[in-house]
């Protein structure tokens, strides 16, 4: 999470635990695809978080800016990931 929450009184330890748990589920689905050449959970998983952040910053109507980032951010990923690359 930014470290940007002018107006927000958000609890910085569950934003923190959130990531972290995100991060762990990333790693072990990344393991468990190469391991067995499937990656269509993981495809799954990112489509999900894609959407689900996509939405929220959307939602955010004083901060276009943060939505347009997001588009631009998954638009990227999606270049990278038809190029082979990994970002």
């Amino acid at each position: 999470m930014s470290e940007t929450k002018p107006r927000l009184c958000a609890d910085r330890s569950l934003y923190d635990a959130a990531d972290d748990a995100l991060r762990t589920l990333r790693q072990d689905l990344v393991q468990r695809a190469q391991a067995s050449g499937d990656y269509r959970m993981v495809v799954d998983f990112g489509d999900r978080l894609l959407r689900y952040g996509s939405s929220t910053i959307a939602k955010a109507a004083s901060f276009p800016e943060a939505a347009e980032r997001t588009y631009r951010t998954a638009d990227d990923l999606v270049t990278a990931s038809i190029r082979g690359g990994a970002q």
